[in-house]
């Protein structure tokens, strides 16, 4: 059968997604020639891959519409291979927008399509079913992370995405490798492999590490992570710090490097770093003990991982006997012996830990950018720190000003001493308010550096893209401190100079 290309809609990394001209229910990749770095993208390893998986299809799969398998070859005249022809998928959003916290009323805009707790149990069941399909047909996915995997509201149904990408043995034992995998989706044992091999200064870039390397233990440490993050208000099971860890010391480890240390939010002498991360006794025990499994038994024996059959069947128990509705806010059930909602406690520990609006806009769910482009990452980094800045700003040195002309007007002095000779000390709140202002210019650039510094290890999916805009922008953050720093270091030397008097009429005033 002939397809014929139609609308370009999406401009992808590896190639470009058309519709197909007479078939609203089928999608077009074409593939790019070469990749950022002028690296080709269609290599031969890559088109005998697609053909196999053509001619080896997940049947069940396919005719539930759920996964964008590769289901005709296209080619193009002098070229050969150029792409292939799959399934048009029902999909409204990745999971990632499904399980990233929402607050009912800090977040009330966006809450309105956050699913509710049921929601989320049965979208976690739908994945458990589809993933052991997929290992039914023999077949592992590899690059499990929350960009492949996308989610229809209104059904609940989940959907396979990017399955060029999958970690696909043939029947003759050939590996067609999954060579990279989104920070935060890599199993122990494979991190443990990298770096046993040193291969590669990025643990998630795997085109250099020996086989074996991703199997069906992989991704089902894959899917207890996706299940976690449903079920916890979007909390990563390895967002843990240590129990007595309180304040600036209460940074957790992200990415693979939280993997790597055991920072699994549950292990004995850990704890949550995010304040809306529900505990552990609000889960049913069986629940709580496929977690421990995946994610403490698992890390040293990942054949002790709970299978996606038994998830689905712990998760259906839960869903159909072990749920009730929370009395207060709709969107939340919970398991039914506890005696208040946790749902409803996490939203209020975080709504007391805002404290107020400033502290507000760096909530601990960043997922608000990490689909956006650098620029885009950039703008908005700039755009929530600079207005809140400029308000800060404009109330302090107001204020100041006027502190100043009622202490002048008060003592019959009318003009402002330029001279320090013939300072009356007051001045000396100037330069009081300029170190106030360094002190919150660092304040601020170092809430840009979590949000910069969260995207650019997120973002790390592919090793070709490196992100150079945004790591550019940390760097100059980071030089923006320093100088904040030495100002302000400038100023204390010069009230403390000048300061005696200063001190002493600030103390009159007060």
């Amino acid at each position: 059968m002939t397809y014929s290309k139609g609308r370009l809609i999406k401009d992808g990394g590896e190639g470009y997604i058309h519709e197909v001209e007479g078939r609203p229910d089928l999608l077009m990749k074409i593939y790019k020639e070469a990749d950022s770095a002028g690296e080709p993208i269609l290599t031969s390893e890559l088109v005998n891959k697609i053909k196999y998986m053509i001619s080896n299809p997940p049947d069940s799969l396919i005719s539930k519409g759920i996964i964008a398998w590769p289901i005709a070859s296209v080619t193009e005249e002098g070229q050969g291979f150029v792409g292939f022809v799959m399934p048009r998928l029902d999909v409204d959003e990745h999971i990632l927008r499904v399980y990233s916290y929402r607050h009912p009323v800090l977040d009330s805009i966006e809450y309105g399509r956050f699913p509710s707790i049921e929601s989320r149990i049965k979208i976690a069941i739908n994945l458990c079913s589809a993933l052991h399909e997929l290992h039914r047909h023999g077949y592992v996915f590899g690059d499990f992370n929350h960009h492949n995997v996308g989610v229809n509201y209104s059904t609940g149904q989940i959907y396979f995405m990017d399955c060029d990408s999958f970690h696909i043995t043939d029947k003759e034992g050939a590996v067609f490798r999954t060579n990279v995998i989104m920070a935060g989706y890599l199993a122990p044992e494979i991190i443990y492999h990298c770096n046993l091999e040193r291969a590669s200064d990025r643990p998630h870039n795997l085109d250099k590490v020996s086989l074996p390397t991703f199997t069906k233990e992989s991704d089902l440490f894959c899917l207890a992570v996706h299940i976690f993050k449903l079920l916890m208000n979007g909390v990563d099971p390895f967002r843990g710090v240590k129990s007595e860890a309180e304040g600036s010391t209460a940074s957790p480890f992200v990415g693979n490097d939280a993997i790597e240390r055991n920072a699994y939010v549950f292990r004995e002498g850990n704890k949550p770093s995010a304040v809306f991360c529900l505990p552990a006794a609000s889960l049913p025990p069986d629940v709580l003990s496929l977690f421990n499994r995946a994610f403490i038994d698992g890390r040293n024996e990942p054949t002790s991982r709970p299978s996606a059959e038994e998830w689905y069947h712990s998760l259906g128990r839960y869903l159909f006997n072990d749920l009730t509705q929370c009395t207060t806010e709709p969107k939340h059930q919970y398991y039914v012996r506890l005696a208040e909602c946790p749902y409803c406690e996490a939203d209020d520990r975080h709504q007391k830990a805002q404290g107020g609006f400033i502290k507000n806009m760096y909530r601990d769910h960043p997922a608000d950018v990490r689909e956006s482009n650098p620029f885009e990452i950039i703008k908005k980094s700039k755009q929530r720190t600079r207005k809140f800045h400029i308000i800060f700003s404009l109330i302090m040195w107001t204020s100041f000003i006027l502190i100043y002309a009622v202490w002048n007007l008060s003592h019959g002095y009318t003009t402002i001493m330029f001279n320090p000779s013939n300072w009356h000390g007051f001045e000396l709140i100037f330069v009081f308010a300029a170190l106030i202002e360094c002190i919150v210019e660092i304040f601020f650039c170092r809430k840009e550096l979590a949000v910069l510094s969260e995207n650019i290890i997120i973002r790390e999916i592919d090793p070709k893209f490196c992100d150079f805009d945004l790591r550019g922008y940390k760097e100059r953050l980071n030089d923006k401190i320093l100088l904040m720093v030495l100002i302000a270091i400038v100023l204390i030397i010069v009230i403390g100079i000048f300061g005696s008097t200063f001190m002493s009429l600030i103390l009159s005033v007060l």
